[in-house]
């Protein structure tokens, strides 16, 4: 690669030196050697060539073909590659004939070589050595790029940019300078200077439609924008570049671009199409390997698998592609088994793992040959293979989903239920997305129910209801629950009690009744349990054991129809006879528990088919009867339960009744899992109630007492809610914490990590909020609160005081498609509103014009009908507010008066009467006479027609004292003042403006007013101040800047020149681009000067050639510092400076009087014959009549005094200068 830099640098240095000298002056001889050492270099035997010119420079030290041989060997060294020969060989030419024409050649050659050693620095400075030694040479251009090239690559891009535009500034018509321009562009990228480096790409574009540097413009340029989403943008400068370049590698380039946009946008169709055309385009492409791999990715993603095959087949004969561990061998494999060809698939696995044992990719040929096996009917060998590649290193969801395969093939193929209850079972412990733990919990529970293991199957089905309330089997795992609740349980304990019965010497219908009520209460099995109760009522029985039998017999009746419903036939009947024995059982053995308890029983079994109303009624009939008893804590649970939906609705009275059930169970002897529920409700309900220490000390109880609840993650999020709304804002966000390690499901997480956000956010911790939110959609790209978040980053990057930021994020989510329409509205209200505030209408009105047609409420359209009034859109305003006015709900007072402003702007006096009577009859009260009066006012003032203006702005001070309004009148009268001169009168009135309406949008603009009276009264201290507060409290950018502009102006006529500096020296900051920002230098140079800081005021100068527009500004810019270190006492360093202004066009006075300062410079530098020579060439020039020439003469005077006193130093200079 070396070489060949090099080899590229010497013919085109070769090419552009020509034999300056005939060899006819030689000898034979020395004609001989040398033209013997030239064939040895036409026959390529460089080094040799080398070695023989070198040894003719020693053989003919005084022959005048020397200089061609020590060059030429130079040549020949950089054509063999051996930079450190040519190096020397260059270096000796330079050294040994400088002033030859080609030493400038030699120069540029040692600095290609340097450069292509990556020895930036010292290839830079051989570069820019060739323009200050010698300024007529030809590859003076060349040397500024190459140098300028050099500083970037080494990272002084700031010195890179300064080489560059002084390329671009002292030769306007190289060839060169597209080049230039582009290599600024991006050295100007790398300083953070995006905006400038778009500009300069842009002028590549438009000034240089012919040169390959716009191409590589455009290529750029379609860069940034892919970067930052602006896909259309892109591919329009993509597409350009395609259209108008045929050269390789351009449009090759485009065509990737391309590409990389609809891999960006996610059109696989498109990037399958645009791939095809590049490979049909670019058979010899480097990039032909990656484009193919994701052509094949796309095929195979639109299952047009032949299509994938073929590309992986010709990606796999690429010699650039070479498949050194078998992947694309892995790839058609698995694009086999998509399409079902798995003998095929196999075939191709089995060669990767014979071909490739080492490869990287071995754990995916296992996992790949797993699931090949799997669909092939063989899932033992599956599992192994699966097994195989969980011993390795794996990645973490990778291990999840073969866990998760494996425990099917267990359940499913293997009828290994302990295997896959084992696979699942890491699959919930591992699985931090949460949707694979859901779906195994799920799968786990149905094992553990086909196995008879009904306990640990409900533990599943509960934990997945509390856990993923919102998931994909939530509701299923419910349903389950309720079928479990009928399903029989036989325990080893249930068994031990059925056979002590059949031992007992007892009468059978006393057998049956207790065999039957272990049936119904543990068992849960009314089938056996039915006729055994039937037989034991049938029999003889005391009213105790007849009550018992006859609430279990209604119990087992209901449990019967609930086995019917749950296998879809009509337990209608069979519910009816069980709810009408418990009520039977109920009245007529009234003072039994068992009577209690059927109460109990018969109110469950009616609840489904009640109303709320109704059930509240049953459980106070009950309580009424057993509020004393046991069961009172069964009834005030359920009393809470059945009260939540009314108190979660808003009925206070409700949620009042239901939280003292909950606490009354909570807080008494109730048994534990009446009072675990009683303790969710009750939090749940102080939350809902406002009661947010309370709801939070609950939820901790809860959480403490109950750590494996599959409820607790749900909680944990309620109780950073709680956290939050009492402002404890690091608890809260401590709470989401916990919430997220709790694995719940995806919703749960993204929700608790836009609450960790909104915490910080409400902290002040307004960068590491703005961060979270930022990083949630990278996150979640796919989450529904993407936007959102969103959203709130740009409101954490408005309280940063990063308003630009903000308003961009808003901006585009404003434009943004597919964004949720609350959203919407809120950021076109937002971005639109702030607009409005500060009266920058052109922005604002798109936006609310928007808003108003997203949302069309009589709001928004007065938003709108307002923004179109600024704009000048008379009719469209009028508009909106009318319509506005036919819509419930409007202003009508802010409405009428805003239609009165557009009919007094569209001249329409009728109209414009008729809503102002409007307004005086409805109105009166508030401030919108007051503002249509003002609107007048304002345009008589804008208008010039004063007098009118006074008229109506007085009438508003005078029947709307203390208004709003009333102080902006001040403001318009003040205008009228300004035209007449009156500068004290609109001093007084704006003073008066800014106490009455602080927050006024106009108050920016009221302040430059101000001080531009106060200027014109002479009052100049105070002007600085009010430019000041104009400058600080404006966000219009012009107004700002004119402002500080005149601020800095104000400080120098008061000779403050330190707060003068510090007010350019903002300008600098805050506008480098501005038209106009050299003058500004030039002030901020000045200040320093005056202010005594010339250090300063010289590092100020010496940057404005850089960036001067004409040369008259590089002139003065030289000579102001030269004049900066003359007073440094810097005199050599200033002559410099000064001897630069008389070469550029800066007129007369300018070069003529650097001449006069650089020999004052040699005076004092004691140099008094250069001195002399320069006076003596300005008194020739003009005369000794002129100014110039009389400051000469006396010059001329004073040298000779000093040499006729036998001196020739200079005096100590003058403290002033």
């Amino acid at each position: 690669m070396l070489k060949s830099r090099l080899l590229r640098g010497c013919l085109v240095a070769a090419a552009l030196s020509g034999i300056l000298l005939s060899a006819a002056a030689a000898s034979a001889g020395e004609n001989e050697d040398i033209n013997f050492a030239k064939r040895l270099r036409r026959d390529g035997m460089y080094v040799a060539a080398a070695e023989e010119f070198m040894r003719f420079i020693e053989k003919y030290p005084q022959s005048a073909l020397r200089p061609e041989a020590l060059f030429a060997a130079g040549e020949s060294y950089l054509q063999a590659g051996k930079a450190n020969d040519a190096l020397a060989a260059y270096e000796k030419f330079i050294e040994q004939y400088p002033r030859d024409e080609r030493a400038c050649l030699a120069r540029l050659q040692r600095g290609r070589v340097l450069k292509a050693l990556k020895r930036y620095r010292e290839a830079a400075d051989e570069f820019l050595m060739i323009p200050e030694e010698s300024p007529a040479c030809p590859v003076y251009d060349q040397a500024l790029l190459e140098a300028g090239d050099c500083l970037i690559s080494m990272g002084d891009s700031e010195g890179g940019s300064k080489v560059l535009r002084r390329l671009i500034a002292e030769r306007k018509d190289s060839e060169l300078i597209a080049r230039a321009r582009y290599t600024l562009a991006v050295a100007l990228e790398s300083t953070g200077r995006d905006l400038e480096a778009e500009s300069v790409l842009g002028e590549v574009v438009s000034m240089y439609p012919r040169s390959p540097m716009r191409a590589l413009a455009l290529l750029r340029l379609g860069e940034r924008a892919l970067a930052r989403g602006d896909y259309a943008r892109a591919e329009g400068h993509f597409r350009t570049v395609e259209r108008e370049f045929k050269d390789a590698p351009l449009p090759e380039k485009a065509t990737l671009g391309i590409i990389d946009i609809h891999a960006k946008r996610g059109n696989v169709e498109g990037i399958l199409d645009e791939s095809e055309r590049f490979l049909a385009a670019y058979r010899v492409s480097e990039s032909r390997p990656r484009v193919m791999r994701g052509a094949v990715d796309a095929a195979w993603r639109l299952k047009k698998y032949d299509r994938a095959l073929v590309l992986i087949d010709s990606l796999a004969a690429s010699p650039a592609a070479a498949d050194t561990a078998g992947e694309l061998l892995l790839i058609g494999g698995r694009i086999l088994l998509d399409q079902g060809e798995t003998v095929q698939a196999l075939a191709r696995v089995s060669e990767m793992r014979s071909r490739f044992p080492l490869s990287p990719f071995m754990k995916d040929a296992l996992v790949l040959e797993g699931d090949i096996r799997d669909r092939a009917g063989a899932p033992l060998e599956a599992a192994r293979l699966y097994n195989l590649a969980l011993m390795g290193a794996i990645d973490a969801r990778e291990r999840v989903r073969l866990c998760a395969r494996l425990a099917d093939i267990s359940a499913e193929k293997l009828a290994d239920t302990l295997s896959a209850l084992r696979y699942h079972a890491i699959v919930v412990a591992e699985d931090r997305d949460g949707s694979a733990a859901e779906e195994s919990l799920f799968k786990g529970s149905l094992l553990r129910e086909r196995t008879g293991d009904l306990e640990g199957a409900g533990r599943g089905y509960e934990e997945i209801a509390g856990r993923f309330p919102d998931g994909a089997r939530a509701r299923e795992a419910r349903d389950r629950l309720q079928w479990l609740a009928v399903r029989p349980r036989y325990t080893e304990t249930v068994s031990q009690a059925l056979a002590r019965i059949a031992a007992w010497d007892a009468a059978p219908a006393h057998r049956n009744l207790e065999t039957g009520a272990i049936l119904v209460e543990d068992a849960r099995d009314a089938e056996a349990a039915t006729p055994l109760l039937e037989g034991a009522l049938a029999g003889a029985l005391p009213d105790s054991l007849r009550a018992k039998g006859s609430y279990y017999l209604g119990r087992s009746r209901l449990m019967r129809a609930a086995l019917a419903d749950s296998r879809g036939e009509d337990g209608a009947a069979e519910r009816a006879k069980g709810l009408d024995l418990l009520r039977e059982t109920m009245q007529k053995y009234v003072g039994l528990r068992w009577a209690e308890r059927a109460h109990r029983a018969w109110i469950e079994g009616r609840a489904p088919a009640m109303t709320e109303a109704e059930r509240i009624v049953r459980i106070e009939e009950y309580l009424a009867a057993y509020g004393s008893g046991s069961g009172r804590w069964w009834a005030l649970a359920r009393k809470a339960e059945w009260l939540m939906p009314r108190a979660s609705a808003g009925d206070t009275a409700s949620a009042r009744a239901a939280l003292g059930a909950a606490l009354a169970v909570r807080d008494g002897n109730a048994p534990p899992s009446e009072k675990k529920q009683a303790s969710y409700i009750a939090a749940s309900l102080l939350r809902a109630r406002g009661d947010h220490a309370a709801a939070a000390r609950a939820y901790e109880a809860f959480v403490a007492a109950y750590p494996d609840d599959p409820r607790i993650a749900a909680m944990l999020f309620d109780l950073g809610e709680s956290l939050l709304m009492q402002r404890d804002y690091a608890g809260a966000f401590a709470a989401y914490d916990r919430c997220i390690a709790r694995s719940p499901g995806r919703l749960l997480v993204e929700r608790c990590e836009i609450r960790k956000g909104d915490c910080l956010f409400y902290q002040g911790k307004y960068a590491e909020s703005a961060d979270i939110f930022s990083m949630f959609a990278a996150a979640y790209p796919e989450s529904d609160l993407v936007p959102e978040a969103v959203y709130r980053e740009a409101l954490a990057r408005e309280r940063m005081g990063d308003d630009r930021r903000a308003e961009e994020i808003v901006g585009d989510l404003a434009g943004r498609s597919g964004v949720p329409p609350a959203i919407k509205t809120r950021s076109l209200a937002w971005l639109g509103t702030r607009y409005a505030e500060r009266r920058d209408w052109a922005k604002a009105r798109p936006l609310l014009v928007e808003l108003a047609a997203a949302e069309r409420t009589a709001a928004n359209l007065v938003l709108a009908a307002e923004a179109s009034l600024g704009a000048g859109d008379y009719r469209a305003a009028e508009k909106g507010f009318s319509d506005a006015l036919g819509l419930s709900g409007a202003d009508t007072c802010r409405a009428v008066a805003g239609r009165a402003k557009a009919y007094l702007r569209l001249q329409d006096a009728g109209a414009y009467a008729a809503d102002a009577r409007t307004l005086s009859a409805r109105c009166a009260a508030g401030g919108a006479l007051a503002g249509i009066l003002l609107e007048k006012g304002r345009m008589e003032a804008e208008a010039g027609r004063c007098e009118e203006a006074a008229r109506s702005l007085e009438e508003l001070q005078r029947n709307h004292p203390g208004s709003e309004e009333s102080g902006e009148a001040y403001f318009y009268l003040a205008l009228c003042d300004l035209k007449r001169g009156g500068y004290q009168e609109a001093s007084d009135k704006l003073s008066r403006f800014i106490q009455a309406s602080p927050r006024s949008a106009i108050l920016p603009e009221a302040y430059f007013k101000l001080a531009a009276a106060q200027y014109g009264a002479g009052n100049l201290n105070l002007a600085a101040r009010n430019y000041a507060l104009a400058a600080e409290s404006s966000k219009d950018g012009e107004l700002v800047y004119t402002a500080r502009k005149n601020l800095g102006r104000v400080h120098q006529q008061l000779e403050q020149w330190s707060d003068a500096a510090a007010t350019w020296q903002k300008l600098a900051e805050d506008y480098p681009e501005r038209d106009g920002i050299v003058e500004v230098l030039f002030d901020l140079g000045f200040a320093y000067n005056q202010a005594g800081r010339n250090e300063l005021a010289y590092d100020v100068y010496r940057r404005i050639p850089d960036v001067a527009t004409d040369e008259e500004q590089q002139g003065r810019a030289h000579y102001w510092a030269g004049m900066s270190l003359k007073s440094l006492q810097r005199y050599d360093e200033a002559i410099r400076e000064f001897l630069r202004v008389p070469y550029l066009r800066t007129g007369g006075m300018w070069g003529v009087t650097s001449k006069l300062e650089a020999a004052s410079c040699y005076e004092l530098a004691g140099d008094l014959a250069q001195a002399k020579v320069i006076y003596d060439g300005v008194l020739a020039a003009h005369g000794a009549s002129s100014d110039w020439g009389r400051v000469a003469s006396d010059a001329l005077r004073r040298i000779g005094e000093r040499q006729a006193g036998g001196g020739t130093q200079a005096p100590a200079p003058d403290k002033k200068e």
